[in-house]
């Protein structure tokens, strides 16, 4: 019965995908991953389109790429291609004042996008690639000093990475070494962590949202009634107001469990979602189902309308 379930479902999901294509092809569309497939086709022939390449050379001098642990092969082979003819030692970019630099920046850890082709072990690639475009030293760098947690929390992130299982036999495998480990400096300890009386670091794991809400909101109300706060201008102490505390959700959707264990315990709340007005879910709805009244023979606004909520 699985495999029938299986089969069923393959069949179904590659109609789906026809039909996709389809329908873009009809419209002359591209989604973001054929863009990006069609890119790198064109970077590839551009020994055959080389005026495109010079174009292409003297508008790019420096490329810049953050978050590197989230891109894919497809994505940096697009950045390879862009760079190429450095080098080479040849195109217009050689006869710019100055010469042209490639920059990646990234972490490991934070490699987090697998469900859309993410890859980390690109980093090392990327890294031993950019080394073939200078003869000048190592082109690695790493930043291990951090000055924006306090040390206990800096102990917490050492301890639990060193503790993840290292797959060394996979090359997009986990890995923390010793030279990836934060440097604990107590003599660049915040106020927070001074204060003798609070834990700078806890950690509570509960079985669902609904009970992490009740939780958090209990640990809340704790803070508010015995807790205190350092100034850091003349070191006076002062107790805890619920201004003082943020939480921080995995996703937004959870924020209203919260809001209700807050409620129950009398301590106001001020949800902050980070968009704007036209950007919210419940407005981007109401969008989408005024657009698809106004023409309801269209099948794009029809699509929009069903897929709200």
């Amino acid at each position: 019965m699985n495999f029938v379930m299986v089969r069923a479902v393959q069949v179904l999901f590659g109609v789906a995908v026809s039909e996709y294509q389809r329908s873009l092809e009809s419209r002359s569309l591209l989604d973001f991953s054929e863009v990006l497939r069609r890119s790198v086709d064109l970077m590839r022939q551009m020994d055959e389109f080389s005026r495109s390449r010079y174009r292409l050379e003297s508008r790019y001098h420096h490329v810049l790429v953050d978050e590197f642990q989230d891109t894919n092969r497809k994505q940096w082979e697009l950045i390879s291609l862009l760079v190429q003819s450095w080098g080479e030692g040849s195109g217009l970019v050689h006869e710019a004042p100055l010469s042209p630099t490639i920059f990646v920046v990234g972490d490991r850890k934070q490699s987090i996008y697998r469900f859309r082709d993410a890859d980390g072990s690109v980093l090392g690639d990327a890294a031993h690639e950019i080394a073939g475009l200078r003869d000048d030293g190592s082109v690695v760098r790493s930043i291990t000093y951090s000055f924006r947690a306090v040390p206990d929390l800096l102990i917490f992130f050492n301890d639990l990475f060193s503790e993840v299982p290292h797959a060394d036999d996979q090359r997009n495998a986990f890995r923390f070494g010793a030279k990836d480990q934060f440097p604990v400096d107590f003599s660049i300890d915040t106020d927070a962590s001074k204060n003798s009386e609070n834990d700078s670091l806890g950690l509570i794991v509960e079985e669902d949202i609904q009970a992490c809400a009740e939780t958090i909101a209990k640990e809340i109300e704790n803070l508010i009634e015995h807790g205190y706060l350092c100034s850091r201008e003349n070191s006076s102490r002062r107790q805890i107001r619920p201004g003082d505390v943020a939480i921080l959700f995995r996703t937004r959707e959870s924020h209203r469990e919260f809001e209700r264990a807050l409620e129950r315990r009398t301590i106001p709340s001020y949800v902050y979602k980070g968009l704007g007005f036209f950007d919210t879910d419940e407005i981007k709805d109401i969008h989408a189902l005024i657009r698809y009244l106004a023409n309801p023979w269209s099948e794009l606004r029809a699509a929009a309308f069903l897929r709200s909520r």
